[in-house]
């Protein structure tokens, strides 16, 4: 951090205490502690603007600091789905009274006898419609990957910070510096 900061000294009014060892101290445990306790602040109503005004700030200043890419922006639009669902409804009047309309037809309609769980684990992936099924197995494929691509570095011999293959993808964000 220290290094990093020393190159960045004409950042606007933050920039020359940069140099400071409390800065590289503040900006380190500032951002440790936000890591850690972004979450809860966002899930509970009374600190949630605050926590919102904390992250774009910080991510902000990330994508100002630090050339990281996509990330600190990715990382904002991330945060909301730490947010309660109802920020994000649309309430238009064509919608609202289909979907009543809906929900009286199931009232109005015997309830389907839905199969035990041990069916349904029986069967696998059968119980599904046809487009479930499909989404399903797609959305494990595009879990694997994420899982299993930023691991790929423990198959190729060598250190991945020296010699880098598998180091692209891979979980070893700002690792080092060239």
């Amino acid at each position: 951090m220290r290094m990093w900061l020393d190159d960045r000294t004409s950042f606007p009014f933050l920039g020359r205490f940069f140099t400071e060892e409390w800065m590289v101290y503040g900006m380190t445990y500032s951002g440790l502690l936000l890591d850690l306790l972004i979450a809860p602040a966002l899930l509970w109503r009374r600190t949630r603007f605050y926590a919102l005004s904390a992250i774009v700030l910080f991510h902000l200043m990330n994508a100002e600091l630090f050339s990281i890419g996509i990330f600190p922006w990715f990382m904002i639009f991330a945060t909301l789905i730490l947010l309660p669902a109802h920020w994000f409804r649309v309430s238009w009047p064509v919608y609202e009274e289909r979907r009543r309309h809906r929900d009286q037809l199931r009232l109005d309609a015997a309830p389907p006898k839905s199969p035990s769980w041990s069916d349904k684990i029986s069967d696998g992936l059968a119980f599904l419609s046809p487009s479930r099924r499909t989404i399903a197995i797609l959305l494990g494929v595009y879990f694997a990957i994420q899982i299993f691509l930023p691991l790929r570095h423990h198959l190729y011999p060598g250190n991945v910070s020296w010699t880098e293959e598998g180091h692209l993808f891979s979980w070893h964000m700002k690792l080092r510096t060239k």
